[in-house]
C-alpha cells in the first residue's frame, strides 16, 4: 500500500508546483513586451546594442522613462530617447533653413558616431523630419526617435505601466516641440529680432506660453533659454527686462530680469548676464561630466572629441546647452583633483 501511496503523493506535489510556481513565469512571458519602463538609478548607459561593447548613446537618470519594445537575455531594446547620439550621412540631409531637416532618400542609416564604423541604430525614409543639433563636413548629429532603437541592462529598469503612459508623454512632448519650432521661425522671420520691442514681446510670450503650457518638457527648458537670450539683446539702457503678461502666474517666466532690492524681501536679485565684449576663452560641444563623488564640475567642453575643460556655474544653467557648440567666457581655475582645467562659467554663447 506504502509503494503506491507514494507515486500518487508525488504526482500531487508536483501538480502544486506547477500551479504556483511555473505559471506565474508562464504568464509573465505571455505578457505584451511592448510597455512603458522607469530608469531605477542616476548615470545609467544606453546602448546602441545588447552589451557593454556597444556605444553609449547617452544617459539617464532615476526616473526617466522609456519605451521598452523587445528584449533579449539580460537587455531591452527601447525606443531611442531624445538627447541620444545620432548621426546621418550629411549627403542625405536636406535643410530647410531653420534647425529642421529632411531625409532625401529611402533607408538612410542613423549610427551612433561619426563614421560608417559605428553601429547602425535606425533607419529614415525619404521626407522623414529630424532635428538638427549640428553639421559638420561629412556628417550631421541629429534628434531623431522614428525608427531608432537603443538597448538598456535589465538591471536597471522597472516595469512602470503599459505603453501609453510613455505615448501620452511623448505626444506632450511633440506638441512642445511643435510650438516650440513655430516660436522660433516667427523669431527668425523678417530678419530676426531688431529695435522693434512689438516683435521682441511677442517671441517672448510665445515662449512664455509653451513653459506655461508644458512645463515638464525639454522643450519648455529650451524655451527658457531663448527668453534669456532675447534679454540679453535688449538695448544697454533698458538691462531690466519685464516679464511679459501671461495668464500664468508670474512664477513661469524665466526672463533673467533685476529685482529691484526691498528691504523685506530676504531672496537675493537675478544677475543679468550680459555679452563681454572680449573674445571667449574656449569653444566646444558642451556635455555632461557624469556624476561621481568630488567631480570638478559639473559639465565638460569637449574639442575634436577630447575633454578640454570641466565647466561649472552658479549663475547659468548648463543644461540648457547640452549637446550643443558654444562659446564661454569665464575664468580658467586649476584644481589638484584633476589635469584638465576648470572653467568657471560667467556668459555662454550658443553657435548651434
Amino acid at each position: 500500500m506504502k509503494k503506491k501511496l507514494f507515486p500518487i503523493l508525488f504526482l500531487c506535489f508536483v501538480f502544486i508546483f506547477s500551479a504556483y510556481f511555473v505559471k506565474p513565469v508562464f504568464s509573465q512571458q505571455a505578457e505584451s513586451k511592448v510597455f512603458t519602463g522607469i530608469i531605477k538609478d542616476d548615470s545609467v548607459n544606453i546602448r546602441s546594442g545588447p552589451g557593454v561593447n556597444f556605444e553609449i548613446l547617452r544617459k539617464m537618470d532615476k526616473n526617466d522613462l522609456v519605451l521598452v519594445q523587445d528584449s533579449t537575455l539580460d537587455w531591452y531594446k527601447i525606443k531611442l530617447p531624445r538627447n541620444s547620439k545620432a548621426y546621418i550621412s550629411k549627403d542625405f540631409l536636406r535643410m530647410d533653413g531653420t534647425s529642421l531637416g529632411y531625409s532625401n532618400a529611402d533607408r538612410v542609416n542613423v549610427r551612433a558616431g561619426k563614421g560608417t564604423n559605428f553601429n547602425v541604430i535606425g533607419q529614415l525614409s525619404k521626407n522623414d523630419l529630424v532635428e538638427v543639433i549640428e553639421v559638420d563636413n561629412e556628417w550631421a548629429q541629429i534628434f531623431s526617435d522614428n525608427n531608432c532603437f537603443a538597448w538598456v541592462h535589465k538591471e536597471f529598469l522597472n516595469f512602470n505601466g503599459p505603453d501609453t503612459i510613455y505615448i501620452a508623454q511623448e505626444n506632450k512632448n511633440q506638441e512642445a516641440w511643435k510650438l516650440l519650432q513655430q516660436a522660433k521661425m516667427f523669431e527668425q522671420s523678417e530678419g530676426g529680432i531688431t529695435e522693434s520691442n512689438d516683435k521682441r514681446a511677442a517671441c517672448i510670450q510665445k515662449y512664455n506660453a509653451i513653459i506655461r503650457d508644458y512645463p515638464q518638457t525639454s522643450a519648455a527648458n529650451s524655451a527658457k533659454k531663448y527668453i534669456s537670450m532675447l534679454s540679453m539683446k535688449q538695448p544697454v539702457a533698458k538691462a531690466v527686462v519685464q516679464p511679459v503678461a501671461v495668464p500664468e502666474p508670474p512664477k513661469t517666466l524665466t526672463t533673467e530680469s533685476v529685482k529691484t532690492p526691498n528691504k523685506s524681501d530676504q531672496q537675493a536679485p537675478k544677475k543679468v548676464l550680459i555679452k563681454p565684449a572680449s573674445n571667449p576663452i574656449a569653444q566646444g560641444k558642451l556635455i555632461e561630466s557624469g556624476r561621481f563623488f568630488f567631480r570638478p564640475g559639473t559639465h565638460k567642453l569637449m574639442e575634436n572629441n577630447q575633454e578640454k575643460y570641466f565647466l561649472k556655474s552658479e549663475d547659468i544653467d548648463l543644461n540648457t546647452y547640452i549637446y550643443h557648440t558654444v562659446q564661454i567666457w569665464g575664468k580658467i581655475v586649476s584644481s589638484d583633483k584633476t589635469k584638465i582645467p576648470i572653467i568657471e562659467v560667467e556668459y555662454v554663447n550658443q553657435i548651434n
